[in-house]
């Protein structure tokens, strides 16, 4: 077993990645996961857009074209429309999200993933889940580079968590705003974005009992133990399994192409936007360090949750395909 000094959240806290790391495994699976950095970028590069179309399954594709009449599309098209949910997770509906698609070059985006700003129970290595806490308004002004830059791009969506730090973020990045509050923290409430997706699924990890706690507070619990040695193993008390984090992850992500292909219904110059590779549209997600990594893990392949670093304030792109049934792409430099 594992003897980590300094492990406090590997999910939102970057000492705990730093601790799982320096003993170069997480798991026996671990290293596995462990491919050569060259190996990985190859990987990631060979899996570009064009690899996508031909990802979906040659059945279904026969079943997309050998719709007899408008009709026949009309009525897959009824079913998705009463019937979202089923729609995003079973596999019978592929046809219909290729009638969407047109069987045209595959839908694609590229996905800015932010996390929020520096909090107090960052400063403090506490773990830090669900509790809705509010950034240090003077860390603000470290973002302020990619507020720049990212004030400049025009957005087909945004989306973000539902907690306070990523609301706070979201309009320091997108208007300028800061957030002014006596104190350090900056727990006063924002006016939202017009048009942002503020979205519960985009939540970090809720650790439970476990919220406010340090490495220090809890690494004598045997149950914490075994849960740094396998989170998808051990639920915190009171708090959310692996498998429902990545479910919702998961769900969120299936819902992100339904939003994209009602907006390409909607609009009569969408066809062309997000199918041609000079305008694939850009989606701003605001949110926490475990769900960025898991969203690439989800989406590029030989990502392993563990292997990605996700400081306070700074952004990962993932260029993004749907190939008929899921998203996959390659992160971008």
């Amino acid at each position: 077993m594992r003897e980590p000094k300094d492990i406090v959240n590997a999910n939102d806290e970057d000492v705990g990645l730093d601790a799982i790391q320096s003993n170069k495994a997480i798991d026996a699976n671990a290293a596995l996961e462990a491919i050569d950095g060259d190996q990985a970028k190859a990987l990631n590069e060979a899996n570009d857009v064009n690899e996508a179309i031909d990802a979906i399954d040659a059945k279904d594709a026969k079943d997309a074209k050998d719709a007899k009449d408008a009709k026949d599309a009309k009525d897959a098209k009824d079913v998705k429309n009463a019937h979202p949910a089923h729609f995003a997770y079973h596999t019978e509906d592929k046809r219909d999200i290729q009638l969407l698609e047109k069987d045209t070059s595959p839908l694609q985006v590229v996905l800015h993933l932010v996390r929020h700003g520096v909090t107090r129970w960052n400063q403090e290595r506490r773990y830090l889940g669900h509790e809705d806490q509010g950034v240090i308004s003077a860390e603000l002004e470290q973002l302020a580079p990619l507020a720049r830059r990212l004030q400049g791009l025009q957005w087909a969506r945004v989306y973000c968590s539902d907690l306070l730090r990523c609301k706070q973020t979201l309009r320091y990045l997108l208007t300028g705003d800061e957030v002014h509050s006596p104190g350090l923290i900056g727990n006063t409430e924002v006016l939202p974005i017009p048009g942002a997706v503020y979205d519960r699924r985009l939540r970090e990890l809720h650790f439970g009992e476990w919220e406010g706690k340090t490495y220090e507070d809890l690494k004598n619990n045997p149950l914490y133990r075994r849960w740094i040695e396998n989170p998808a193993a051990v639920t915190p008390p009171g708090g959310e399994s692996w498998e429902a984090f990545a479910s919702r992850i998961q769900h969120f992500l299936a819902g992100l192409h339904q939003d994209l292909c009602r907006s390409f219904e909607n609009d009569e110059n969408g066809e062309a936007r997000g199918r041609d590779s000079k305008r694939i549209p850009d989606l701003l997600v605001v949110t926490h360090g475990g769900v960025i990594r898991q969203i690439a893990a989800a989406t590029v392949p030989d990502t392993p949750f563990w292997s990605l670093r996700i400081l306070p304030g700074e952004e990962l792109r993932l260029k993004l395909a749907w190939n008929g049934q899921s998203w996959q792409g390659k992160i971008m430099g």
